[in-house]
């Protein structure tokens, strides 16, 4: 009897050695991340939300749960991670055969330069067995946002420079005879012919007055 009992102990502890040491086949998942339409370089805006969708289909016969997706950051060439991306929770089931998309927002305060994305799904099974399972690993173009005109004229503004100053009409003003002056460039050209007719009629009088008194004053002085 001991001997069984001793046999159905040892079954048991070489089968838990067994589990955890043949690792659990990942899921069968076809899983994917890709930029939408209006990014189709895929370029990540510093100071601004990129957007990616991911698309996770189910191609086995397991039932699983999407728990979160996940980034980060990392030097294309070393490979040293630079920054981690902000988790996106779902916990959304995932059935057999069922196909789904999710939207994954990055954010980026990193040095303009092409940078490594790696983004991931954490999958679990009806087990509590947790996958990590890629969706993204390539290089992307970190860049700073475009610069619009209207930053310009702000910058613009802030240097100190002046606006040219708006040319205003100022009145004339009136002769010392009272008579107001005005600009002739504006007055019909009619009008102008007919005032220089009238100045000219009243010089014609004052001439022959001028020569009526010079008359008079000669027959004076010579009567004396």
């Amino acid at each position: 009897m001991r001997f069984f009992q001793t046999f159905s102990q040892v079954a048991l502890l070489a089968s838990a050695v067994y589990a955890s040491i043949v690792p659990v086949p990942e899921p069968k998942l076809d899983i994917s991340a890709s930029f939408t339409d209006d990014n189709p370089f895929g370029q990540v805006v510093n100071g601004q939300r990129t957007k990616l969708i991911v698309k996770i289909l189910n191609q086995g016969t397991a039932n699983l749960t999407l728990e979160d997706i996940a980034g980060s950051f990392h030097d294309a060439d070393t490979g040293k991670t630079l920054r981690n991306i902000t988790a996106s929770k779902f916990n959304m089931p995932i059935i057999e055969g069922m196909n789904l998309t999710f939207p994954y927002f990055v954010t980026s305060e990193l040095r303009p330069k092409d940078t490594k994305l790696h983004v991931w799904a954490n999958i679990k099974d009806a087990n509590e067995n947790k996958f990590r399972m890629t969706a993204f690993d390539s290089v992307v173009a970190v860049v700073e946002p475009a610069k619009s005109i209207f930053d310009f004229q702000i910058k613009k503004g802030r240097t100190g420079a002046v606006p040219a100053a708006v040319a205003a009409e100022v009145p004339l003003p009136a002769t010392p005879g009272g008579a107001a002056r005005y600009e002739e460039e504006w007055i019909p050209s009619h009008h102008l012919q007919g005032a220089g007719k009238a100045r000219k009629s009243k010089g014609d009088a004052l001439s022959s007055g001028d020569e009526s008194t010079g008359a008079r004053k000669r027959k004076v002085s010579g009567k004396r």
